[in-house]
């Protein structure tokens, strides 16, 4: 499995939240987005979500079955590329297979009467292109990443109230 960003991450919480969460804020507006940025991937990190609307190129080997996109959520999938068993690109048609997205997990399958194509032997025989994050990012998350940057900002410890927001969105994670 290879997997690879090809835009770059949208960090979904605007400066002004930010701003506005700190009360008082440095007037460096660079370092506060340095801040915003290392917030946002906090939380992404903490919850194993994609936060903003970012695209990935997952490669496998090889395919059977149910495949499981790693990002969650995923808005698309917008191309599925393969190399033919003689080595030549081919794109296989989106339609061919059901995608079942959900906020947790995305999985692929062949619809009725449709495979999986064959594939050359190697790595990265088949890429998906898709992109991951959040349309509208929760208001839960948004909380967490503006507790993220203010712990960050004044050099204190996570408050209580961040892991709080965070809890009900950690990927694999079960209540008690």
């Amino acid at each position: 499995m290879l997997l690879s960003r090809v835009t770059a991450p949208a960090v979904p919480v605007a400066m002004a939240q930010i701003m506005q969460h700190l009360r008082d804020p440095l007037d460096d507006a660079v370092y506060l987005d340095f801040i915003r940025a290392a917030a946002h991937n906090m939380v992404a990190e903490m919850t194993g979500r994609t936060l903003g609307a970012e695209t990935w190129d997952y490669s496998v080997g090889s395919a059977s079955g149910d495949l499981v996109l790693p990002k969650s959520p995923v808005q698309s999938v917008t191309s599925i590329s393969y190399f033919d068993a003689a080595g030549a690109v081919q794109t296989a048609t989106i339609g061919d297979f059901y995608i079942f997205a959900g906020e947790d997990k995305t999985t692929i399958r062949p619809k009725p009467g449709k495979t999986w194509p064959s594939l050359q032997d190697r790595d990265d025989a088949m890429t998906i292109r898709f992109v991951a994050g959040y349309t509208s990012l929760p208001d839960a998350l948004t909380f967490a990443v503006m507790f993220a940057a203010e712990s960050i900002y004044e050099g204190t410890p996570m408050p209580q109230a961040m892991e709080i927001q965070i809890a009900a969105y950690r990927l694999n994670w079960i209540a008690a």
